[in-house]
């Protein structure tokens, strides 16, 4: 399960909180606004692209990512930080006594299916990609203006229910 109303009030609140109010948002704006930093070029566990760190209050992202792939990844971790998924049950890091995955938690929250659906609410918001499908935006020009992935802006559209008014 997944709060997906609260969680998507929460990405909505993030950017307004960090005056974000058009396209392309900017993920590095909202983890300042939070007190959370990003360090790039790191090592982050296993083969993760980025990985939140609570102890530290920061993101790491790995090296290699170009700029527009890596926004996906750090939006996600935003998500685990600024939904309040817990500091010590992701499984990676230093162990402590109450430490386990994430997918064991159990409470019935599929805590990475949230944090993914953060990540896609910060990155294209419901009302702002409505307004630009309507305004006749194809695939090219959103991706554009929203500086997203191809999969990103299609993930979105399919989950706010809006890809089938997606034009190529």
């Amino acid at each position: 399960m997944i709060r997906t109303k609260w969680v998507e009030l929460e990405a909505i609140k993030a950017l307004r909180t960090s005056g974000i109010d058009g396209p392309p948002t900017s993920p590095d704006r909202v983890a300042e606004r939070h007190s959370i930093a990003i360090r790039r070029g790191v090592r982050v566990p296993g083969t993760l692209p980025a990985h939140w760190d609570p102890a530290y209050g920061e993101i790491r992202v790995a090296a290699g990512l170009e700029p527009r792939l890596e926004r996906f990844p750090i939006c996600h971790e935003l998500g685990h930080a600024l939904l309040g998924h817990g500091a010590a049950c992701d499984g990676y890091g230093e162990p402590s006594a109450d430490d386990f995955p994430l997918e064991e938690a159990d409470t019935g929250i599929d805590y990475e299916r949230e944090a993914t659906y953060f990540a896609a609410c910060l990155i294209v918001p419901r009302d702002w990609l409505r307004r630009d499908i309507t305004a006749g935006r194809g695939l090219a020009e959103l991706m554009a203006r929203y500086d997203a992935a191809r999969s990103t802006v299609i993930i979105a559209a399919t989950t706010y229910r809006l890809f089938s008014k997606l034009q190529p």
